[in-house]
């Protein structure tokens, strides 16, 4: 139950053949959650390459956000990064195109934007597939859903320096991960006010060690001149404090590299 809760189920499966001495009842269990997550992942991607393809048909610029960005671009394999949705993108002026193309695919809209509360600004958009559950789209127009956090980076500024991101489609992009780890390291503090669900139970707080997974890997996946980005990154938009806490919690939990002028 933590490990679900922590979103770590995928990395525990990923090491659970090196750890005989576990007992026979956790490996079940884990390869249960194995093969659960791996028939997801399987059905989500199908689901993603059709709408990503349809977006760029109709001439709507994405940036994948989050999870599956991370998924896709950081991680061994994308079932080892626990999520139950995708975080798309989209500036304003194309939001009704893209609306269009959701509803299309077969996706139905079960929050608005005018319908949803601060600081959560994001339309939910859920696809039920006959025997392969439900996929979940969450449609932004802004990089991070709270507005105390619009000015550290605009949605223009993302689609201007995402990059592709070939591991999951030729039409999918993502932030470069200098701006990936910002948001990472963000992405802990919004949830202090912002709730987030698990097997859906609503929570708040920024204690999940899959987000600090994000930032560990991204930090060893940096090079130096990427790093200095994120600083540059970080220390501009005003939030180098809130950064640096997350950084040294991901060194004190798992061993982090952070580079003290980094964290300076």
């Amino acid at each position: 139950g933590r490990a679900i809760y922590h979103g770590v189920t995928g990395l525990l499966i990923a090491r659970a053949a090196h750890i005989a001495a576990w007992p026979e009842v956790l490996h079940t269990k884990l390869r249960a959650e194995a093969v659960a997550q791996t028939m997801w992942e399987i059905r989500h991607r199908a689901v993603l390459l059709s709408l990503l393809a349809a977006l760029v048909q109709s001439g709507v610029d994405t940036v994948l956000l989050k999870g599956t960005a991370l998924a896709y671009g950081l991680y061994p394999a994308p079932t080892q990064r626990s999520r139950g949705d995708t975080d798309l993108l989209v500036a304003p002026k194309d939001l009704e195109r893209a609306r269009t193309v959701m509803a299309a695919q077969g996706f139905v809209c079960e929050k608005s934007l005018s319908e949803a509360a601060e600081p959560e600004r994001a339309e939910n958009w859920v696809m039920q597939i006959p025997g392969g559950g439900h996929h979940e789209i969450d449609l932004h127009v802004d990089v991070f859903s709270s507005p105390a956090l619009a000015t550290v980076l605009d949605c223009a500024t993302a689609q201007n320096v995402a990059v592709g991101l070939p591991q999951l489609s030729p039409e999918a992009r993502a932030l470069p991960l200098s701006l990936a780890l910002m948001q990472a390291c963000l992405h802990r503090a919004q949830h202090v006010v912002s709730p987030y669900l698990v097997d859906g139970q609503r929570h708040y707080g920024g204690d999940r060690l899959i987000w600090l997974m994000d930032v560990d890997l991204a930090m060893r996946a940096l090079t130096s001149h990427e790093q200095s980005r994120f600083v540059t990154a970080a220390t501009r938009g005003g939030v180098g404090p809130l950064c640096a806490a997350t950084l040294r919690s991901a060194a004190a939990l798992l061993g982090t590299p952070c580079p003290p002028d980094v964290i300076a």
